[in-house]
């Protein structure tokens, strides 16, 4: 018997241990949804950012990426299954955003479909901000900030060095108008 069909016979008693004493029709679709599930996350999922134009500016670590292939390798017998891959496989059964994900990423409550399509909306709003090398957007998606106070703040203290007024002095005024952005992330 060969290494990987040891590893395989190991996995499928490691499966018998974990849903109980045979692989039933509701174990093997559960199981089949976090394939699937896994595979279209690592499918959709962008290359990492342009890590040496901003690595000042935004330190958060990957790690949908990296635990996703992890699980896919551990349905295909490639790696042992452990207590991580475990709670990440309950989460995709359930629609749910993985506790390691969530615990990364910003607050909220959307079931994990809905919460992948709005991450790679962020994403794909902060990686057009990181290839115009920062410059201040003519307008910008408060909502998908990860910090949106923490932006306008940003924006304020920029203005009153540029034009050389004090902090307490300035406010944001905002007009909500009808216009719509003409590009989309």
């Amino acid at each position: 018997m060969s290494i990987p069909e040891i590893d395989k016979e190991v996995y499928g008693e490691t499966l018998l241990v974990r849903f109980g004493t045979e692989l039933n029709c509701k174990t093997q679709c559960a199981i089949h949804q976090i394939r699937q599930i896994s595979e279209d996350v690592l499918e959709k999922i962008p290359e990492d950012f342009p890590m040496a134009d901003f690595y000042g500016k935004v330190s958060e670590e990957s790690c949908v990426q990296p635990f996703t292939a992890d699980i896919e390798r551990g349905l295909k017998g490639e790696l042992p299954w452990n207590e991580e891959m475990d709670e990440l496989g309950d989460a995709l059964a359930s629609d749910a955003v993985p506790q390691i994900w969530a615990s990364k990423a910003y607050p909220s409550l959307l079931p994990l479909g809905s919460w992948f399509s709005d991450l790679l909306q962020r994403y794909r709003a902060l990686h057009h901000w990181v290839s115009s090398d920062f410059a201040l957007p003519p307008t910008m998606w408060l909502g998908g900030l990860f910090s949106p106070q923490s932006f306008l703040t940003a924006v304020i203290q920029t203005s009153g060095r540029k034009h050389d007024l004090p902090l307490d002095k300035l406010s944001i005024h905002c007009e909500v108008t009808k216009k719509c952005r003409t590009s989309s992330f």
